[in-house]
């Protein structure tokens, strides 16, 4: 399997950063299981940015995903960019380059193809959301809040 890591490999170095520092936010693609339900909207922003980590190790988790992918902690499941835009959601095979934090799903940001978010991280930031954006309409979960439905 050729990574979108490797598929990027020709382009100059800078437009490879910009390339993968895009990665971390796309469509999801693959069957999402009743556990990650939270994933199944029509656009997932991973936002590394917002977990609190060293620079180096947020960039280690944007090259793991564009390249052989990031478990996902406490599944069998990984996700991967399977080409620009599109991330897949796969089952993991012990081949992936990283483990997503424990707190990866505080940053965590997923949008309906209506345009409302599904799921909404609890470190993600208000400007990120929609001004009009409804609290009430959402269940409070440990790490982010879900759209009721």
């Amino acid at each position: 399997m050729r990574t979108y890591r490797e598929t990027i490999s020709h382009f100059p170095g800078l437009v490879q950063v910009m390339l993968l520092s895009e990665a971390s936010h796309g469509l999801i693609c693959g069957t999402v299981p009743s556990e990650l339900g939270f994933l199944g909207g029509s656009y997932v922003h991973l936002a590394l940015e917002n977990l609190g980590l060293p620079l180096r190790e947020r960039w280690q988790f944007h090259k793991a995903l564009a390249g052989r992918g990031l478990r996902i902690p406490s599944t069998d499941y990984r996700l991967r960019v399977a080409r620009q835009m599109y991330i897949a959601l796969e089952r993991a095979d012990g081949s992936e380059d990283a483990t997503l934090p424990g707190h990866w799903k505080r940053a965590l940001l997923v949008f309906r193809r209506d345009d409302r978010p599904a799921w909404i991280g609890k470190d993600v930031p208000t400007a990120a959301l929609p001004p009009d954006l409804d609290l009430t309409q959402y269940v409070d979960a440990p790490d982010g809040w879900a759209l009721r439905e």
